[in-house]
């Protein structure tokens, strides 16, 4: 099943290992959004999980699924530190030494 980096982070926040509290809970999520354009994708997202055949093996999914979101935060927030700790050292020359 392919999914999008937005419908991975809301399975990731909403659900858990039942896949049917799962789409329940995201039928229940998709009506209380505002937001017409995010209630249409969690809609989306909990009729695609509902269709047949889900049901078998969605439990691996969504332990694969955890395992690779945690990943992403983790890389992401590696990238900010990166960026974060450019820390200039007090007479160190930056240029190239040319040989």
């Amino acid at each position: 099943m392919r999914m999008s980096i937005k419908e991975k982070k809301v399975l990731y926040a909403f659900g858990c290992t039942d896949h049917i509290n799962t789409v329940n809970r995201l039928k229940w999520i998709a009506t209380m959004t505002v937001d017409p354009n995010v209630k249409k994708m969690i809609m989306k997202l909990a009729l695609k999980l509902a269709s047949n055949g889900v049901q078998d093996w969605y439990r691996c999914f969504f332990y694969n699924l955890r395992l690779e979101m945690e990943d992403y935060f983790n890389a992401k927030a590696l990238m900010k530190l990166a960026e974060i700790s450019t820390i200039e050292v007090e007479g160190y020359d930056y240029e190239a030494d040319e040989v």
